[in-house]
């Protein structure tokens, strides 16, 4: 019983932090409760719908889980997670909006595909810290790293998607962008990681590096991308009450 409590505890709180960051940050026209949890539960629905999306991928020879080449985690971090996982997130997202009259600012965007993101990262947590040897380092470092990555991918995703339906008018290269930004954000966080397993010794510090700033600066676009959201939001509002 202890066990079970401390996986959810340590699996689910990091994630909760962020769900409450996200809920703080759209004070204007804050979405329903309900809403927020359907775009969880759509995220963790996700998880799933990624895993079917990954069988076909393996039979047509896409699984280079084995591999002890760069280049083979490489293509493994693409067509095994980072494509199969964004996809399947993207389409839970849009069922989710498609029900749903309350996407009216542009960082609705961010807080749906955001908490789907969150979802998907939870059940995900929950299963690697249950099946983990050291649950507290494994949820030390999930908490700190892959939370925040699946959060990441999920604010490109929605900003992006908040962009391509207040502004496709203005710019229709916004459309692609909702999921090439998160792939390839994906892509490039889990091949770092994934090469660094089987690179040489001093190439495999050099690649935690190159990880580490990685990180870092998609973590600052993630935040910055909200905060314009958000100035987009007033700036349409001010042009509202001008007519």
């Amino acid at each position: 019983m202890f066990d079970f409590q401390l996986i959810m505890i340590s699996a689910l709180t990091p994630v909760a932090v962020l769900i409450w960051y996200l809920y703080r940050k759209d004070k204007a026209k804050p979405e329903p409760p309900l809403n927020l949890v359907l775009a969880f539960v759509a995220g963790i629905l996700s998880v799933f719908l990624s895993l079917a999306k990954t069988i076909p991928m393996s039979a047509l020879g896409f699984d280079f889980s084995e591999s002890e080449s760069m280049i083979g985690q490489a293509f493994e971090a693409l067509f095994m997670a980072a494509l199969p996982e964004e996809m399947a997130k993207l389409l839970m997202f849009l069922i989710v909006i498609h029900f749903m009259k309350n996407f009216d600012e542009y960082i609705d965007g961010a807080v749906y595909c955001g908490i789907v993101g969150l979802g998907f990262a939870g059940f995900e947590n929950i299963m690697y810290i249950a099946g983990a040897e050291d649950m507290i380092s494994t949820s030390i470092g999930r908490a700190l790293m892959s939370i925040p990555g699946h959060f990441s991918f999920g604010i490109a995703m929605g900003y992006y998607f908040s962009r391509s339906w207040f502004d496709r008018k203005k710019n229709w290269l916004f459309y692609p962008l909702i999921i090439v930004v998160p792939v390839f954000a994906h892509w490039v966080y889990d091949a770092l990681l994934m090469c660094a397993s089987v690179a040489p010794e001093g190439v495999d510090l050099f690649l935690m590096l190159v990880f580490f700033a990685f990180f870092a600066v998609m973590m600052v676009i993630t935040f910055l991308s909200i905060r314009h959201l958000q100035k987009l939001d007033k700036t349409r509002e001010l042009e509202s009450n001008m007519v």
